[in-house]
């Protein structure tokens, strides 16, 4: 993700913590502040939407939405457009023709979604959680929770290649998937993607509705890592996580507290797992990295696992934009 231009619209609330709601006059030319912050090879320009009187109208939003990035001396034809939930809102609080918001803003803009940005920017978090210079913090037990958005082998490829330098220290992998005999039960997200297109999400909707075979895909993964780093690791359904359990370690049988791990804090990547099952593993110290930036999880983290040090791409976007603000 080095040196990439991102384009985010936020609310002003957001940003400033003050609602504060002018009034629009038809002879006024609206101009909608921004600010640009720099992080890890990464620059966001944050556009403000304020909020105004009367709502906005969703299609002069949009117009002055593509007109105040359009005219930003970063725009270019290679940057990512992301929005926040609560400028989502905006724009569909009012009954428009669809056909007249793709005209008015790239695809890229109309699918509010961190799915384009989520893979790159956990990886940014996680070395920022676990500095590669610091072998001695690096996690010993991890936690990977499959999920829907993506291909088992999506998940898989960039989990191995962003834990590698982790793994001469990692004692412990579980890698847990969805329950079987609900695989066929799919987010609003996934099932919107399969009416998107016939090719690319059927495939990753055939391999969860065969459960059989997306243990097989899990194992050819594991079993490489088994012969690279002598790690066993240890593959469950969702509905088959127990609370106490014997992990299989580089040492052999280790008798364990929990199933996540021992004392030392345990990584969990979720990359959109569906369920909750998993979320009774955790212990006040551990990490939770949520790849697809799930609001409904992260506030069941604010409001239930405080103790738990929760990151998500959303999240760590909304961090960097507030603390760059300058006000």
């Amino acid at each position: 993700m080095g040196n990439e231009t991102i384009f985010y619209y936020v609310t002003e609330e957001a940003i400033t913590g003050h609602k504060k709601a002018v009034k629009l006059h038809f002879w006024q030319r609206m101009k909608f502040a921004s600010f640009v912050v720099g992080k890890n090879e990464m620059t966001v320009v944050t556009i403000m939407i304020p909020a105004v009187q009367k709502g906005w109208k969703s299609e002069k939003l949009l117009w002055l939405m593509r007109e105040t990035a359009e005219r930003h001396p970063l725009y270019s034809g290679n940057i990512r457009i992301l929005i926040q939930p609560d400028v989502q809102l905006l724009l569909t609080e009012q009954k428009h023709d669809a056909s007249e918001t793709s005209k008015l803003l790239p695809q890229s803009v109309q699918s509010d979604t961190f799915l384009s940005v989520c893979f790159p920017m956990i990886v940014k978090i996680l070395r920022e959680q676990f500095p590669l210079q610091n072998r001695g913090g690096w996690p010993e037990s991890v936690v990977l929770l499959l999920g829907e958005f993506f291909s088992p082998e999506e998940q898989m490829r960039h989990f191995e290649e962003m834990i590698q330098p982790y793994l001469p220290r990692v004692n412990a992998l579980t890698v847990i998937y969805g329950a079987e005999d609900s695989a066929d039960q799919k987010t609003e997200m996934f099932q919107a993607m399969e009416m998107q297109s016939g090719t690319e999400e059927e495939t990753v909707s055939d391999s969860f509705q065969e459960p059989g075979r997306l243990r097989e895909l899990i194992q050819e993964y594991t079993e490489e890592l088994y012969y690279e780093y002598g790690l066993v690791s240890q593959i469950l359904c969702g509905r088959d996580i127990p609370f106490n359990r014997i992990l299989c370690g580089r040492s052999g049988l280790v008798k364990r507290n929990s199933l996540s791990g021992g004392q030392s804090p345990v990584l969990f990547l979720d990359y959109g797992y569906p369920g909750t099952e998993p979320l009774r593993m955790l212990k006040e110290g551990d990490i939770y990295l949520d790849v697809v930036s799930s609001e409904e999880k992260e506030a069941l983290f604010r409001r239930k696992y405080r103790g738990i040090f929760y990151q998500s791409p959303r999240k760590y976007l909304d961090t960097m934009v507030k603390s760059g603000y300058d006000k």
